[in-house]
């Protein structure tokens, strides 16, 4: 008898070990579930901080050729490319189509007033990875 009652005591009874699996089945798809979404977060910031610095590269490039910053018409929404010449950068302005850049980010750049009261705007706009269009808008002053 003192055998038998041994062996019914031993061991886990299989609501507990099925009580168990749920319980890790559940902190499992909660740990992934938030790791997902971690991952789409920090890949939205990413696109945002790649956009960010393509408006910045616009700034830089009007300071650098005070040609362009001079000439009026951003209003149609077109873009600054700059391509490499030896050690300095040419820099020309071009119309919308032809802003798509990295095949992904849409830049306008418009402006509005004139002299000291001249608005420049920049704006790119994308598909994000989370869905939907993002975008995102740099404005400055044109202070001569």
């Amino acid at each position: 008898m003192s055998i038998l009652k041994r062996l019914n005591q031993r061991g886990d009874t299989l609501v507990e070990v099925l009580f168990s699996t749920v319980i890790l089945s559940a902190v499992l798809a909660a740990t992934f579930s938030i790791s997902t979404a971690s991952g789409r977060i920090n890949r939205a910031s990413q696109e945002r901080t790649e956009a960010v610095k393509l408006l910045q590269d616009q700034r830089e490039y009007m300071r650098i050729d005070p040609l362009v910053k001079s000439t009026s018409g951003f209003a149609t929404g077109g873009c600054l490319l700059a391509t490499p010449n030896g050690t300095e950068l040419d820099i020309t302005y071009v119309n919308g189509a032809d802003c798509l850049i990295n095949n992904r980010y849409l830049l306008s750049l418009t402006d509005t007033g004139s002299g000291p009261n001249r608005v420049f705007t920049v704006n790119a706009s994308w598909e994000s990875i989370v869905g939907g269009t993002d975008s995102v808008d740099l404005r400055w002053k044109n202070h001569e």
